[in-house]
Protein backbone atom coordinates (compact mmCIF):
# COMPACT_ATOMS: atom_id res chain seq x y z
CA UNK A 1 0.00 0.00 0.00
CA UNK A 2 1.21 3.95 -1.45
CA UNK A 3 0.08 6.06 1.02
CA UNK A 4 0.67 9.71 0.07
CA UNK A 5 0.07 13.15 1.46
CA UNK A 6 -3.94 14.16 0.97
CA UNK A 7 -5.00 11.16 -0.15
CA UNK A 8 -9.02 10.36 1.23
CA UNK A 9 -8.69 7.10 3.39
CA UNK A 10 -10.53 5.14 5.94
CA UNK A 11 -9.59 3.46 9.12
CA UNK A 12 -11.21 0.30 10.63
CA UNK A 13 -10.80 1.81 14.34
CA UNK A 14 -13.09 5.11 13.63
CA UNK A 15 -16.69 4.69 13.34
CA UNK A 16 -15.64 0.74 11.93
CA UNK A 17 -14.36 2.33 8.86
CA UNK A 18 -17.54 4.23 7.45
CA UNK A 19 -15.87 7.99 8.33
CA UNK A 20 -13.60 9.70 5.17
CA UNK A 21 -10.28 10.93 6.75
CA UNK A 22 -7.14 12.98 4.62
CA UNK A 23 -3.99 11.82 5.51
CA UNK A 24 -1.88 14.73 6.55
CA UNK A 25 1.46 13.11 8.56
CA UNK A 26 3.34 9.72 7.73
CA UNK A 27 5.83 7.95 9.96
CA UNK A 28 6.85 4.25 9.17
CA UNK A 29 3.95 3.03 11.79
CA UNK A 30 1.92 5.67 12.28
CA UNK A 31 -0.14 7.76 9.71
CA UNK A 32 -1.72 11.47 10.75
CA UNK A 33 -5.15 11.84 9.66
CA UNK A 34 -7.43 14.90 9.80
CA UNK A 35 -10.96 15.16 9.31
CA UNK A 36 -14.62 14.58 11.58
CA UNK A 37 -13.73 12.49 14.60
CA UNK A 38 -17.28 13.50 16.17
CA UNK A 39 -18.79 11.03 13.88
CA UNK A 40 -20.54 13.91 11.89
CA UNK A 41 -22.31 15.44 14.39
CA UNK A 42 -20.20 18.30 15.21
CA UNK A 43 -18.55 18.99 11.80
CA UNK A 44 -15.37 20.11 13.65
CA UNK A 45 -12.06 18.99 11.84
CA UNK A 46 -9.40 17.27 14.12
CA UNK A 47 -6.33 15.22 13.55
CA UNK A 48 -4.53 12.24 15.23
CA UNK A 49 -2.04 9.43 14.97
CA UNK A 50 -3.56 6.39 14.40
CA UNK A 51 -1.62 2.84 13.17
CA UNK A 52 -1.11 2.27 9.17
CA UNK A 53 -2.56 -1.06 9.64
CA UNK A 54 -6.39 -0.67 9.77
CA UNK A 55 -6.27 1.92 7.00
CA UNK A 56 -8.72 1.24 4.07
CA UNK A 57 -7.65 3.34 1.19
CA UNK A 58 -9.37 3.19 -2.49
CA UNK A 59 -7.86 1.48 -5.78
CA UNK A 60 -8.35 3.25 -9.06
CA UNK A 61 -11.62 2.56 -9.99
CA UNK A 62 -12.71 4.05 -6.54
CA UNK A 63 -13.13 0.68 -4.74
CA UNK A 64 -12.08 0.39 -1.22
CA UNK A 65 -9.28 -1.57 -0.19
CA UNK A 66 -9.34 -3.29 3.46
CA UNK A 67 -6.25 -5.58 3.32
CA UNK A 68 -7.04 -6.82 6.38
CA UNK A 69 -10.21 -8.12 5.84
CA UNK A 70 -11.13 -8.85 1.99
CA UNK A 71 -14.37 -10.63 2.71
CA UNK A 72 -16.43 -7.04 3.67
CA UNK A 73 -14.76 -4.78 0.60
CA UNK A 74 -14.54 -5.90 -3.18
CA UNK A 75 -10.67 -6.19 -4.13
CA UNK A 76 -10.68 -6.58 -7.90
CA UNK A 77 -13.43 -4.27 -8.50
CA UNK A 78 -12.66 -2.51 -11.85
CA UNK A 79 -14.35 -1.52 -15.83
CA UNK A 80 -16.29 -4.81 -16.65
CA UNK A 81 -16.52 -5.57 -20.16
Amino acid sequence: MNLYLGQKVKHRNIYNGSEIMTVVGLRFTEVELEGDWSGGTHSVTQKDWVPIKGIIYQNNWGAWIDEENDSSFTKNAGPRD
